[in-house]
């Protein structure tokens, strides 16, 4: 319970009225506290920022890069690798949370579907929050070594990894709700953003050259492929926007989808 609620319970001697922004809010505060998310975040961002400025230093190595990818090439890396990260994050800390956390949170919050959503709403802020702030940095110090003239690539490009990270973070969240252990939610997390594409890949160069097709379509439907075209602001001339809106639809689907199942197998759960 957040402070405020606290204070209007305490001033009125009921229970103080559990809407869903007030759970986020409550919620959002305890992980960027010590021994929530912090730790996460400071890695991912980290992580971010060093892989996107390595790719910029790649890329101006390369005498023939054009100008506008100085800055939107490394804003993808910045972005894919902050996403990745804070999704490992969250299978982790959620996955460890399922237990004592959440039967604490119950009797404060006894609504299972009012928790389960401001507990998602809360982790997908921090994914979205984690993955702008590397991107808009590696971007704006691309523009300034580039050419500023790619300033709208950049910020179409943060808004892209925003939303990209915001259905990864939600994948994240519901596959560690489903499982309920942090071991097994990064294992089935990993095993569907590494695992399954490489799997059906090999598959695919092993069956007849009718049925490639159809695994290959299977391949680029996995999340893995779908985040790659969500932010791909840079080759978003020549692919077009239907690749960008169809990978940001497909990571939708899946997170949204993954979430769906574990908000239903959370709400029957015994208190």
């Amino acid at each position: 319970m957040s402070q405020t609620a606290a204070a209007i319970e305490a001033a009125s001697g009921r229970p103080a009225p559990q809407d869903l922004l007030l759970v986020a809010r409550a919620e959002l505060r305890r992980l960027t506290r010590r021994g929530g998310l912090r730790g996460t975040l400071i890695t991912a961002t980290a992580l971010a920022v060093l892989g996107g400025f390595g790719t910029l230093a790649v890329i101006l190595f390369i005498t023939e890069t054009v100008p506008r990818q100085v800055a939107t090439l490394p804003l993808e890396v910045s972005g894919f690798l902050a996403a990745l990260s804070v999704a490992i994050g969250t299978a982790l800390g959620v996955g460890r949370d399922t237990g004592g956390h959440v039967r604490v949170a119950l009797t404060l919050v006894p609504d299972r579907r009012r928790l389960f959503l401001a507990r998602a709403l809360a982790h997908v802020v921090l994914g979205a929050v984690a993955a702008a702030v590397p991107a808009a940095l590696v971007g704006g110090i691309g523009c300034l070594v580039g050419t500023l003239e790619a300033a709208p690539w950049v910020a179409l490009g943060v808004l892209l990894v925003v939303v990209a990270s915001s259905s990864l973070t939600l994948l994240a969240f519901g596959a560690a709700s489903l499982v309920g252990r942090s071991s097994g939610a990064v294992l089935i997390l990993l095993g569907v953003l590494v695992i399954l594409p490489l799997a059906l890949g090999a598959l695919g160069a092993a069956l007849p050259p009718q049925l490639q097709d159809i695994v290959g379509g299977t391949v680029e439907a996995t999340p893995t492929p779908l985040m790659f075209r969500a932010i791909g602001v840079t080759a978003l001339p020549s692919t077009g926007v239907g690749s960008m809106l169809t990978g940001q639809a497909g990571l939708a689907v899946w997170g949204l989808g993954v979430a769906l199942l574990a908000l239903v197998r959370f709400r029957r759960q015994d208190a």
